[in-house]
């Protein structure tokens, strides 16, 4: 069943997921549960004569992803044929149909850098990725000489 907002003029708000997730090693079908995506970059301060910073230099942006998704399928086991994590360093490709911008901020290439399985005794299984990319762009693999 799809969401109904109700409220008064003036509080509408995103609600759900719209996050599709594709790659080398990366889970088939999945149930979204939850995403956080962070920006952030080095800095240097560069203080004046009298010790006070004058000029703040800001570089070598990153992009970080942490999706959280629930293994899923038409059986159980179409389900535990997707409880697998990305290698490390793999390509992981985001979609994000609740992006309006241009570009979008969350859409993208990115590399992941690790994850984690979550097991319940009293619950789903989850799935987290924690992904990155740059602001230079996509990273290339670079081949062994």
């Amino acid at each position: 069943m799809a969401a109904i907002q109700k409220g008064s003029s003036g509080n509408g708000v995103i609600w759900s997921m719209g996050i599709g997730i594709s790659g080398t090693g990366v889970l088939a079908t999945f149930k979204q549960s939850n995403a956080d995506y962070t920006e952030s970059s080095k800095e240097k301060e560069i203080p004046g004569a009298d010790g006070e910073t004058t000029t703040l230099v800001l570089y070598d942006t990153k992009m970080d992803l942490t999706v959280d998704v629930v293994p899923s399928g038409a059986t159980v086991a179409a389900a535990k044929s997707c409880n697998i994590l990305p290698a490390i360093g793999a390509d992981v490709t985001i979609t994000d149909s609740q992006e309006t911008g241009s570009p979008s901020e969350v859409a993208a290439q990115y590399i992941c850098m690790g994850g984690t399985k979550r097991y319940q005794i009293d619950g789903e299984e989850h799935i987290t990725m924690n992904l990155r990319r740059y602001g230079v762009g996509t990273l290339s693999t670079i081949a062994a000489s």
